[in-house]
């Protein structure tokens, strides 16, 4: 196994007219082993939309010796607090189409909620994939 990960990011993160805009790239380097590491870039906004706090992004892999192949990753996150309750209910969904799958392709989803205690949250979620109906 791998016994040490190195995780270099650059980026920037700003507010642009109201949506937060979030761009920058990843190199995940294992020093312990040959060629594993890899590198991603990413860009997301998030911008508010009444009372849904939502945020939209990719993330891409370019084709090198640990991917096989270029990888793209797009979603989506919504959010919206119940009004007058500590609830928060929350979904994603995303989209996956490159070598990093086993199937080249997946589907994911979550569905869940937060309840907020003071500075205490507590969530359930339900996370699932595609990958089991594609093989």
């Amino acid at each position: 196994g791998w016994d040490t990960e190195i995780d270099t990011f650059v980026g920037w993160t700003g507010d642009v007219g109201g949506a937060v805009f979030d761009i920058g790239g990843l190199y995940y380097h294992y020093p312990d082993t040959d060629g594993t590491s890899y590198g991603e870039l990413y860009a997301s906004i998030a911008p508010t939309l009444g009372p849904l706090t939502t945020e939209f992004g990719i993330w891409y892999a370019p084709d090198q010796s640990n991917t096989a192949g270029d990888n793209v990753y797009v979603y989506t996150d919504i959010s919206a607090g119940i009004p007058d309750t500590p609830i928060t209910l929350k979904g994603h969904l995303g989209y996956q189409d490159g070598a990093v799958t086993f199937t080249g392709k997946a589907l994911d989803w979550m569905v869940g909620a937060d309840v907020k205690y003071g500075p205490v949250v507590l969530g359930v979620q339900y996370i699932d994939t595609d990958i089991s109906q594609r093989r």
